[in-house]
């Protein structure tokens, strides 16, 4: 059986990031909709 190659170039194109996502979603870290979302998870987390 052969071996898969990845291709390092198209990877680093279609791959994205957890934070990326949160970026996309409650903006960059450091605003203030993804502090108020860091906050609310922490305090999720904390609880259970």
């Amino acid at each position: 059986m052969d071996r898969v190659k990845i291709n390092p170039e198209k990877c680093n194109k279609e791959t994205h990031s957890g934070n990326d996502y949160l970026d996309q979603k409650f903006g960059k870290t450091g605003t203030s909709t993804r502090e108020e979302f860091s906050a609310k998870a922490l305090s999720f987390i904390m609880e259970n």
